[in-house]
C-alpha cells in the first residue's frame, strides 16, 4: 500500500536552525531556566552583602552586568553553537544535497535524502515539536525528522499528527498490559 502522505523540502540552513534551536530550547530550557533562577538569587544576595557592608553600589551593578553576561551566553550562545555544529555535522553526512523526501506509510515513516533511505517506525516517535515553519520529530536514538509545514505535495499536516499521536496511543496501552495495568 502506498503512503498517505508525501512531503518534500529542501533544508536550508534558517530551517535546519529553526528545528535544531527548538529541540535544543526544549531539552536545555528547563535546566537554563534553573540556573538563571539561581544566579538571580545569587545576585539579590550580593548585592543585599553589598549594601550592607556599605560598599559602593557599583559592586552591585558590576555583579549584574557579569550574571548577565553569563545569562547570555547560557541563553543565546550555547544554542547557538550546538545548532552550527549540528549544521556542519549534517553538511558533511549529507555531501550538499539536502532535499528531503519523507513518505509517511501506515506504520511508519521513511525519508529519502537521496543516497539513502531512512526508515522510522511512528513508534520509535518520542516527541512533535512545532516551529513556524516546521513540524519537527524527534525519534529513539537521537534521531531528528523536519517535516516542512508546506512541503506536503499528497495528505496534510494534520493526518501525519493523528497517526503518529495514535502509534504513541497504541504503545503506551500495549506497554501498560505487559505491565499489568
Amino acid at each position: 500500500m502506498g503512503p498517505f502522505a508525501v512531503n518534500r523540502f529542501t533544508i536550508t540552513k534558517s530551517l535546519f536552525y529553526e528545528g535544531m534551536l527548538r529541540v535544543i530550547r526544549t531539552d536545555l530550557g528547563p535546566f537554563i531556566k534553573k540556573v538563571l533562577i539561581a544566579l538571580a538569587a545569587l545576585w539579590a544576595v550580593l548585592a543585599a552583602v553589598t549594601l550592607l557592608t556599605k560598599a559602593s553600589p557599583s559592586y552591585a551593578i558590576v555583579e549584574l552586568v557579569v550574571l548577565a553576561a553569563v545569562a547570555l551566553w547560557l541563553c543565546v550562545y550555547i544554542p547557538r553553537n550546538r545548532a552550527r555544529q549540528a549544521w556542519k555535522a549534517l553538511e558533511s553526512r549529507s555531501g550538499g544535497d539536502m532535499e528531503r523526501v519523507t513518505s509517511f506509510f501506515d506504520d511508519r515513516l521513511e525519508i529519502d535524502s537521496g543516497a539513502e533511505t531512512t526508515v522510522i517506525p511512528y513508534a520509535d516517535v518520542l516527541r512533535m515539536l512545532p516551529t513556524e515553519h516546521l513540524l519537527v520529530l524527534t525519534c529513539k536514538e537521537k534521531v531528528g525528522v523536519l517535516i516542512a509545514r508546506d512541503g506536503f505535495m499528497s495528505g496534510e499536516l494534520s493526518a501525519v499528527q493523528a497517526r503518529i499521536e495514535q502509534a504513541a496511543d497504541s504503545e503506551q496501552s500495549d506497554a501498560g498490559e505487559k505491565r499489568g495495568d
